[in-house]
């Protein structure tokens, strides 16, 4: 078994795991930091900047995974979660939350909403690796 600290810097990373990734983010450098991040492991992920953004992208194109920042303008990540959930897709993505704040309601309303993981920007990478394995175990098998 891989332990997550040897593929940190594995560039074939989405080889082994395939996902498709929508970034739901409206900060540039934070798009900047995570897209950084998902090409160096091997990924490209399709960019949205708002809530509205992301239900019209996945309307279009079925994602694994959705990366959500929780503060958005035109809908937040809470909202647009829950709208996700109560939509009719062939397969729901697996959806982290990003975000700085760590409290126990921010994690307490992203499970509420729909939410299957919780991330702290800035990302930690063992985590984010770790949260892509179980992204991968949960929609691929």
């Amino acid at each position: 078994m891989t332990q997550t600290s040897d593929i940190i810097f594995d560039s074939s990373l989405a080889e082994k795991y395939p996902l498709t990734i929508l970034l739901a983010e409206d900060n540039i450098v934070s798009q900047k930091i995570t897209c950084f991040l998902l090409n160096e492991l091997g990924y490209e992920a399709d960019i949205a900047t708002n809530g509205q953004d992301v239900l019209d992208k996945i309307q279009k194109d079925k994602y694994d995974l959705i990366l959500m920042d929780i503060e958005m303008p035109r809908m937040n990540g809470f909202d647009t979660t829950h709208t996700i959930r109560q939509l009719d897709l062939d397969s729901q993505p697996y959806i982290i939350a990003m975000t700085a704040h760590n409290t126990k309601t921010h994690r307490h309303k992203c499970q509420q909403s729909g939410m299957n993981d919780f991330m702290l920007k800035p990302l930690d990478i063992p985590d984010f690796l770790t949260a892509l394995k179980t992204c991968f175990d949960q929609v691929c098998f």
